[in-house]
């Protein structure tokens, strides 16, 4: 209903194959990290994994986060803002220096800023999933609030966190960096804000448009942690 598109609702994908591909992905990802030897990358590997499937699975009572918004907001901290960038940090620190501190300026930098990312994409996930949330159940922040308090408060999370980044850049001893963080992170506010205001709440295509657009940001932002120092 909310992606008819998508290869497995569209029937090009048959679940076999899906279940197929999905097992044999899992079982690459954990050999790959237990061949190289790295602990952190392992236990890395298991976390998301365990959290992906209790958001995702419908076999247990327990599981499949996704139908309640706050235990699905904590499996994105969980997944993308503490498991993900703490275990590939240990992960490079333990290969390179041969050790590392978990209280370092740009992974508790990294950990803020993903945490705000996690938050807001994933409660803007559901404002253009809504028809096929309330068809199955799904009680989502979005469905609760209402379309347009979620939009502008995922809006805000986010422009809080970028003016949060420019704070921490101003505090750098480093010219290069304290510049860089600053000017990057207040231009993405900016440009966020822009789009942000251009959209119209009540069309489904603009949502998942600025959805796909905060995914972009996203990934541009793990770009820009490694300006502070």
């Amino acid at each position: 209903v909310n992606k008819p598109s998508l290869p497995l609702a569209a029937g090009e994908l048959s679940m076999t194959t899906a279940t197929i591909v999905s097992t044999l992905s899992a079982i690459m990802g954990f050999s790959i990290a237990w061949i190289v030897g790295s602990p952190s990358l392992f236990w890395g590997f298991v976390g998301w994994f365990a959290a992906a499937t209790a958001y995702s699975a419908n076999v247990y009572p327990l599981l499949r986060w996704k139908r309640f918004p706050f235990a699905t907001a904590f499996y994105m901290l969980i997944s993308k803002a503490l498991v993900v960038p703490v275990a590939y940090y240990m992960h490079m620190q333990n290969s390179i220096n041969g050790g590392a501190s978990l209280v370092s300026r740009p992974l508790l930098f990294a950990v803020g800023m993903l945490s705000a990312f996690s938050l807001s994409t994933i409660f803007f996930k559901d404002i253009p999933d809504i028809e096929g949330d309330r068809m199955h159940g799904i009680k989502s922040l979005a469905i609760r609030l209402g379309e347009k308090r979620v939009y502008w408060t995922c809006i805000w999370i986010l422009e809080m966190a970028y003016v949060a980044a420019a704070l921490v850049g101003a505090t750098s001893s480093i010219t290069w960096s304290k510049y860089a963080t600053i000017i990057s992170h207040l231009a993405m506010g900016m440009l966020l804000w822009i789009r942000a205001k251009s959209v119209d709440v009540n069309n489904a295509k603009a949502v998942q448009s600025m959805y796909m657009f905060l995914w972009q940001l996203f990934y541009v932002e793990y770009g820009l942690i490694l300006l502070v120092r």
